[in-house]
């Protein structure tokens, strides 16, 4: 149980110890060699399993052995615990094919705002892309612990993807902004076209404006 924090696991256990108080000397009692005790006077030592899946993968077992003295206690000297340390390692095909495949999936799909022409339909795509991830998120959280100690992966994940999404609907709504002024009352400031319009284009493989009216005059020339 993730969200619990709870292992809960099958095992089989085979024991053996020596009770020193159960012993039996037939000599002493007329060479009867057999007894029937009842279970219930039988001496049990007190075991407790402290840490108690298809879902996992045993990576490692390692136990340890201590022994702590208490002299003159309840009748015996010493207690024995024993401290089993596990690794597991999750199964990650389920959220790999649930979670992470569909969110990668989303997040590629995040480019492609960039290439959609600047109507209104350019904010619906991105928005939706983002609703999509919160959606995620919001079953992963059900998936895991209520804990501040660690972020799972798959949780940064999802946050950074998220926080890319958010930055590329930021973008739009400055690309949509700067595309529907008017330019005669909101001249563009002599920076941004140095760097978007003389600069930027060559980086990125895109012509500049006048370089398209010439070819497109060449063309009808020719024709």
């Amino acid at each position: 149980d993730e969200v619990n924090q709870v292992l809960t696991t099958n095992l089989w256990l085979e024991m053996q110890w020596f009770d020193y108080k159960l012993s039996w000397e037939p000599t002493r009692w007329g060479g009867i060699k057999k007894l029937h005790i009842p279970s219930d006077q039988i001496w049990i030592p007190d075991i407790l399993l402290y840490n108690k899946s298809l879902e996992w993968d045993l990576m490692s077992l390692t136990s340890q052995r201590h022994e702590q003295l208490y002299p003159g206690c309840c009748g015996q000297d010493f207690y024995i615990d024993v401290t089993f340390d596990i690794a597991l390692r999750r199964k990650t095909l389920f959220y790999t094919v649930n979670l992470v495949i569909p969110c990668m999936l989303i997040a590629i799909l995040t480019t492609f705002v960039f290439y959609i022409p600047p109507i209104e339909h350019k904010m619906t795509f991105s928005i939706s892309i983002l609703v999509s991830l919160t959606v995620f998120y919001l079953v992963l959280i059900e998936l895991i612990p209520p804990t501040s100690l660690v972020i799972p992966l798959i949780g940064r994940y999802l946050l950074f993807t998220m926080f890319l999404v958010a930055m590329s609907i930021l973008l739009s709504v400055l690309s949509l902004n700067y595309y529907r002024r008017d330019g005669s009352a909101h001249p563009m400031p002599h920076w941004m076209q140095v760097v978007f319009i003389e600069t930027l284009p060559r980086y990125i493989g895109i012509k500049k404006a006048e370089e398209d009216e010439i070819s497109d005059r060449g063309s009808s020339t020719s024709g």
